[in-house]
């Protein structure tokens, strides 16, 4: 891995492209820091490629995978106080996995707990920019790394399909009913009966059906 240090002088100053030259070319890297309130310190970044995600613990979701490379980043004091707060970005450009086609992608920023030995997201949020970058903002130093979970594509047009149909099925099944049910002579007749109860079968099947696709 190749270490990265830098101090910020100018509080204006635009984002800082981290580069790890002798593991991955700068164009492919795509990382810049954003210092915060940190401003005015010196920052170490260690880069590590996320092809080396083997050697670290793996997220809880087994269907989840590292998304980007590995970033270690902790801020050196100036005047040796203690810090009451901190502050930083890490973005990251979006990379897609092609193991996700068919699939939506949802990104989390994460960091390694080393006490649990664990991806956590607490203290970091997660910004999705419309420039196909994902800001990571923190609040405290450690590893991070942005985590792709595959989430299944849901398309709004065959829900309302489904509702149509249904609404269709339980209104015809519902004027059959009404229109046998009433003429005793008919309900006498075997067939009949039969067929009465096959339509409220059919009703309460279509209801029972619907309820349990929206509660899933």
């Amino acid at each position: 891995k190749q270490w990265y240090q830098r101090r910020v002088r100018d509080p204006l100053e635009e984002p800082v492209d981290v580069e790890a030259p002798e593991t991955t070319p700068k164009e492919d890297l795509h990382i810049k820091l954003v210092f915060g309130n940190q401003k005015g310190k010196r920052a170490n970044v260690a880069v590590m490629e996320q092809s080396f995600q083997n050697i670290l613990p793996k997220p809880k979701n087994q269907n989840s995978t590292l998304g980007s490379p590995i970033i270690s980043l902790n801020f050196l004091k100036i005047d040796g106080g203690p810090d009451k707060s901190m502050n930083f970005s890490l973005v990251f450009q979006q990379q897609e996995n092609s193991n996700f086609s068919g699939y939506d992608t949802k990104r989390e920023c994460v960091y390694l707990n080393t006490t649990s030995n664990e991806w956590l997201t607490d203290g970091c949020t997660t910004i999705l920019n419309k420039d196909k970058t994902c800001t990571c903002t923190c609040t405290h130093t450690t590893s991070f790394a942005v985590l792709l979970s595959p989430t299944e594509i849901t398309d709004p047009t065959q829900d309302i399909f489904s509702y149509v149909m249904f609404g269709i099925n339980v209104t015809f099944l519902s004027l059959t009913f009404c229109l046998l049910a009433p003429f005793r002579q008919l309900r006498k007749k075997q067939v009949v009966l039969i067929q009465l109860n096959l339509i409220l079968a059919f009703i309460l099947t279509n209801i029972s059906y619907t309820s349990l696709s929206d509660s899933t």
